[in-house]
């Protein structure tokens, strides 16, 4: 959306640029006039005699105009010419605004998708260790307070993990939220 904005303000700024040129061109305008006129001696006369050709008058003109030196046209193109590199300008630091945000949301959701997948790596791991103390305790005879503290340890670091992944795929969608907000590409 901000560089259609930008987009439209260099060509607004190249129409302008356009019809201050046009400016310094001379002026000839032709000016045209028709009208009725009803001259009698009495209002129903008058009203009678607007039927006929007596009645009607046409006025033609010709206006020429040719400023010298044309300063204020060279002035209003000047600046139009300005305007023209200031919206050239303006959209160069547009682009390079949203070509930072891009990089900087395609940066994240690498980093957020790197996160998310050493997460579940993570959590896939805490699961194992988990499996295997319970596979011990069913062949076990006796627990111990021990054993118990260790399983315990596992469930918590199970939980942990549990809770990073999906901490990390909420960062990973915020990321991939923020590309496409950056890209104007809107919802998937």
């Amino acid at each position: 959306p901000e560089l259609d904005a930008a987009l439209l303000a260099i060509e607004d700024a190249a129409l302008r640029e356009e019809l201050a040129a046009d400016l310094r061109n001379p002026r000839l305008d032709l000016n045209a006039s028709v009208g009725l006129i009803g001259l009698d001696e009495g209002p129903w006369d008058t009203y009678e005699s607007l039927g006929t050709d007596d009645a009607v008058t046409a006025l033609l003109g010709v206006s020429f105009e040719h400023p010298i030196g044309a300063r204020s046209a060279r002035a209003a193109e000047r600046q139009a010419q300005l305007r023209s590199l200031q919206a050239l300008t303006e959209y160069e630091q547009t682009l390079r605004d949203v070509l930072v945000d891009v990089k900087a949301a395609v940066r994240d959701v690498h980093v957020t998708r790197e996160l998310l997948d050493q997460a579940h790596a993570t959590r896939i791991a805490a699961a194992e260790n988990l499996r295997t103390i319970l596979l011990e305790e069913e062949s076990r005879e006796r627990l111990t307070a021990e054993f118990l503290a260790l399983k315990l340890g596992r469930q918590d670091r199970l939980a942990e993990a549990q809770l990073a992944e999906v901490r990390a795929l909420a960062a990973y969608q915020r990321a991939q939220a923020a590309y496409r907000r950056a890209t104007g590409a809107g919802a998937p």
